[in-house]
């Protein structure tokens, strides 16, 4: 499939293992849940709620009845963020390489 997907792929397995609750009725989640595209649906949407001191949700919603909600403990952001970066900077990479190419 490619570099980004396989980083991806890391960056769903990283939420894993830092976040404290998830919990999907989206069937394609049925098997494992695809963090990454629903942290990126709640972002967009503004659906994103602090606890102060304690946690971050997030919480993707489809106009049916299917709704996936991820805790992260916000002491757990910061691995979150870092794991992020290096797809952002894999996808700059990328993205060079491609218009260099042209």
């Amino acid at each position: 499939m490619g570099v980004l997907h396989d980083v991806f792929q890391q960056l769903n397995c990283v939420v894993d293992q830092i976040k404290s609750e998830a919990h999907s009725t989206y069937p394609e989640d049925s098997e494992k849940i695809d963090y990454i595209r629903h942290i990126r649906n709640s972002v967009a949407h503004a659906r994103v709620t602090f606890v102060p001191k304690e946690t971050v949700m997030f919480t993707d919603i489809n106009g049916k009845e299917d709704e996936c909600n991820i805790t992260i403990p916000l002491k757990r952001v910061g691995d979150f963020l870092n794991a992020l970066q290096v797809v952002y900077e894999l996808y700059v990479q990328n993205r060079v390489v491609k218009v260099a190419r042209h």
